[in-house]
């Protein structure tokens, strides 16, 4: 069964401004785990919000 997992992970200002930038492109992303997006966030190429 599926559910919420924990990830390790330093949730700073910057990261949560990253994660709400690119949050319209990240919904339409399949991403297998939590660390796969927070990988995808951190790329340089991630596309930001518009």
């Amino acid at each position: 069964m599926a559910g919420p997992t924990m990830i390790q992970t330093d949730l700073t200002e910057e990261l949560v401004q990253r994660i709400k930038q690119t949050r319209e492109e990240a919904q339409g992303q399949t991403f297998g785990s939590g660390v796969d997006f927070l990988t995808w966030v951190d790329k340089p190429n991630a596309e930001p919000q518009r």
